[in-house]
């Protein structure tokens, strides 16, 4: 498990100490990386941070925002990538488009990635999760710029036991009981039957917890929710109070993927799947994140809407990580701990509901964030 997370008593926020500097050593300064998915939350906050460390950015994304607002648009980083819209079923742009961005590096990060959704939409949601993946991965072949791709999936690509203090490990069994889930685990099958053929680079995949941070404003998700709540007149409606969920700050698991393809541009040996998460101490509900939120950002209370669940599409109440493999093989550890995560994600809406500039915001927390990986001793920070 990870050592040293900065927790709210010794994480320094003094601004004079924040300066955005590389802890890759320069590693992606002038590379080619192609993200899929760019204009996602979790891809905004990775475009501008590989564009911070000097990365040459082709972003592909379906036309149009994928939530209103958009963290993308509000943070003007369309100067930061070419960006490129297309769906990536349509398999000859597709290749067309990798082979013009000669990438040597590739982040898949599109998704349809809504639990309920996708039971309203379950054909959707494999064509995009597993064909979408497959069709990536085709359109690399024989690329001969590509040097290292990471496939991300979903923490809840495994198959579900009864015991609830388990901490699923990459080893476990994949499996799904509703259509999101199982796409995941099946695009995991995708990577794992493809790895053999010629002409690929090295492949790892990522399962990541349940990420929250500012600039959330994704449908049916738990920050974004809170953080509408904010302007509106009645708190957020809160659906599973009490389930449990492995939650952390976004820019851990980017600095999780951002170090694993760092390391598998050069050594292909650390190529497989890694679990991204907190560690495991930090159980914390819905409810309890919920009202963490609330106390640091204000606004009014948050409503309980379980009691019309009975008939509502099945989620599971309970989710753990084991992020051991990802400590140990790679010298990742989370350098937040979920407190914090909440308090970040709170700061960040809260100025920018006051008007600060949500560019300028992110800029800001990644350098916070590279501060305080330095101070709790992270190796890869070192």
């Amino acid at each position: 498990m990870g050592r040293g997370i900065a927790t709210l008593e010794n994480l320094v926020n003094d601004p004079a100490q924040i300066g955005l500097d590389d802890p890759f050593a320069g590693g992606w300064h002038k590379r080619r990386v192609l993200i899929t998915g760019h204009t996602g939350f979790k891809g905004a906050w990775l475009t501008l941070w590989l564009a911070e460390l000097g990365a040459e950015i082709t972003g592909i994304s379906l036309p149009g925002s994928v939530s209103e607002p958009n963290l993308y648009e509000l943070a003007s980083l369309y100067g930061s990538c070419r960006d490129l819209r297309l769906d990536i079923n349509d398999v000859e742009s597709l290749v067309t488009a990798v082979r013009e961005a000669r990438p040597e590096v590739i982040i898949h990060l599109a998704a349809q990635s809504l639990v309920r959704r996708g039971y309203a939409n379950p054909s959707n949601t494999y064509l995009t999760n597993v064909m979408g993946t497959m069709n990536i991965l085709q359109a690399l072949r024989g690329v001969d710029s590509v040097e290292a791709v990471l496939i991300v999936t979903s923490d809840k690509c495994y198959r579900r036991g009864e015991e609830e203090d388990h901490f699923f490990s990459e080893d476990d069994p994949l499996g799904g009981s509703d259509p999101y889930s199982a796409s995941k685990a099946a695009a995991e099958m995708v990577v794992s039957g493809v790895k053999g053929l010629a002409g690929l680079p090295p492949i790892a995949t990522a399962r990541s917890g349940n990420v929250i941070g500012g600039g959330d404003w994704g449908e049916d998700r738990l920050i974004s929710d809170l953080a509408r709540a904010l302007v509106d007149e009645e708190g957020a409606v809160i659906r599973r109070p009490t389930d449990v969920r492995p939650w952390q700050h976004a820019l851990d698991c980017l600095g999780g993927y951002l170090l694993l393809m760092h390391r598998l541009s050069s050594e292909p040996g650390v190529a497989g799947p890694f679990n991204f998460g907190p560690d495991g101490v930090e159980d914390m509900t819905v409810g309890e994140l919920a009202d963490q939120f609330v106390a640091k950002a204000g606004g009014k209370p948050w409503r309980d809407a379980s009691v019309n669940q009975a008939s509502a599409p099945q989620e599971a109440p309970w989710l753990r990580l084991s992020n051991r493999r990802a400590c140990e093989r790679l010298g990742w550890a989370p350098v937040l701990d979920t407190a914090t995560a909440v308090d970040w994600s709170a700061e960040w809406h809260c100025r920018m509901i006051s008007g600060e500039q949500p560019g300028q915001l992110c800029q800001e927390f990644i350098s916070r964030y590279v501060t305080a990986a330095r101070q709790t001793g992270v190796a890869w920070a070192a």
